[in-house]
C-alpha cells in the first residue's frame, strides 16, 4: 500500500511539473511583447489624447452652462458632504430657471471663431495616431514577440530619442500651447460684458488641467529612463524572466531600473537579484559577463566619439586662426608696397 501511495504521489508530482512546463511553453508562445507595448508602454499616449479630448469639451460645456445659469456646484457639495462627512441634507437644485436648454443645430463654419478650434483640437489626435503608427512600424521591423527580451527593452530605451517620435510629440504639444493664446485673443476681440467674464473664469479654472497635460507631454518626449547603447548581439538575444502581473502593470522603465540595479549588485558579489531575472538557472554569471563586455564597448565608443569631436574642434580652431592670420597679412601687404613705391619719389 505504501509503495502504491508513493507511486501515486510521484505520478502526481510529475504530472504537476509537466502541466507547469506546458503552461510555461504556452506562455512563451503568446505575443507578450505586442500586448505589453500596446497596454503598458503606450498608455501615456492614450492618456494624453483622452485628457485633451476632455479638456476641449469641458471648456465649451462650462461656458454654455454658466451662460444659462446652470450651476452644478450644489450637487458637488452634496456628494462631497455625503462621502467625506457621512451625511448630506436634502437639496433641491433648479437649472436654467426651470426652462429647457436648447442647443442649436450648427456647423463649425457657421461661426468663424469656431474654425481655429477644430484645427487646434485635432493636433493631439493626429499627432497621437502618427506616433502610434511609427511605434508599431518600428516594432514590427524588430521581430520580437517576448516582452522579456533584452532587444525589446533596448528598443523602448531608445524609442523616445528617434526624430519621428519627437516630431510627433512636438506636434501633439501644439494644441495645448496654441489653445490658450487663440482663446484669449478671441475673448478680447469678440466678447464683452458677462460673456467675456464667463470665458475668463473658465480659462482660469482650466489652466491647471492644461499645465498638467503639457507636463505629461514633456515626460512623453523626454523620459527619465536609463539608457545604454548596448549593441552586443549575445546580450540583446537574452530573455529575462517577467511575471504575468508585469505584463499588465510593469513598464520597461521600471524593469530596466531593476535590471541595472541587479547588474550593479552582481558586479559586487551579490548574484541573488540577477538570478531572479535570469531565464535559466545558473545564467546570471553569463549575463553579467555579457553586460560587462557591452558596457566596456559603450564606454570605448563614447571615448572615441569624444576624441573625434575634440579633433574636429581643434582643427576648426586651427583653420580659423590661419584664416585670421592670412587676412592680416593681406591687409598689411598693400601698405608695404605703397611705401616702397614712394621711396623713389623721396630720392
Amino acid at each position: 500500500v505504501g509503495a502504491n501511495r508513493f507511486a501515486l504521489l510521484m505520478a502526481f508530482a510529475m504530472g504537476g511539473r509537466q502541466s507547469s512546463s506546458d503552461d510555461a511553453a504556452l506562455w512563451r508562445r503568446l505575443p507578450t511583447a505586442w500586448i505589453h507595448l500596446l497596454l503598458v508602454e503606450s498608455r501615456h499616449v492614450y492618456l494624453a489624447a483622452a485628457c485633451w479630448y476632455h479638456l476641449v469639451n469641458t471648456i465649451n460645456a462650462r461656458c454654455s452652462m454658466i451662460e444659462h445659469q446652470i450651476d452644478i456646484s450644489p450637487i458637488e457639495r452634496y456628494y462631497a458632504a455625503l462621502y467625506f462627512l457621512g451625511y448630506s441634507p436634502e437639496a433641491r437644485v433648479v437649472f436654467n430657471g426651470g426652462e429647457t436648454l436648447v442647443l442649436p443645430d450648427q456647423h463649425i463654419t457657421d461661426q468663424g471663431v469656431n474654425v481655429p478650434w477644430i484645427v487646434i483640437a485635432w493636433t493631439v489626435p493626429i499627432g497621437a495616431m502618427f506616433l502610434m503608427a511609427f511605434i508599431l512600424f518600428r516594432f514590427a521591423t524588430l521581430g520580437v514577440r517576448d516582452f522579456g527580451s533584452m532587444r525589446y527593452l533596448h528598443f523602448t530605451w531608445h524609442l523616445a530619442r528617434e526624430p519621428p517620435y519627437r516630431y510627433a510629440v512636438a506636434f501633439m504639444s501644439l494644441g495645448p500651447l496654441l489653445l490658450p493664446v487663440v482663446w484669449f485673443v478671441q475673448v478680447l476681440w469678440y466678447t464683452e460684458g458677462s460673456e467675456m467674464y464667463t470665458n475668463l473664469a473658465v480659462m482660469r479654472d482650466c489652466t491647471s488641467s492644461g499645465i498638467i497635460l503639457l507636463f505629461s507631454l514633456n515626460l512623453l518626449a523626454f523620459p527619465s529612463a536609463v539608457v545604454h547603447r548596448w549593441t552586443d548581439t549575445d546580450l540583446l538575444s537574452l530573455q529575462f524572466r517577467r511575471s504575468c502581473l508585469s505584463l499588465l502593470l510593469q513598464s520597461n522603465y521600471s524593469f530596466g531600473a531593476k535590471l541595472v540595479d541587479a547588474l550593479w549588485t552582481a558586479q559586487h558579489g551579490d548574484m541573488s537579484r540577477l538570478e531572479r531575472y535570469a531565464s535559466e538557472p545558473g545564467q546570471a554569471e553569463k549575463v553579467l559577463q555579457m553586460a560587462r563586455r557591452a558596457q566596456l564597448e559603450e564606454v570605448r565608443a563614447r571615448k572615441d566619439a569624444e576624441l573625434v569631436r575634440l579633433r574636429r574642434s581643434s582643427s576648426s580652431d586651427s583653420d580659423t586662426s590661419k584664416s585670421d592670420h592670412h587676412g592680416d597679412g593681406e591687409s598689411s601687404s598693400p601698405g608695404v608696397a605703397h611705401s616702397s613705391s614712394a621711396a623713389p619719389g623721396k630720392e
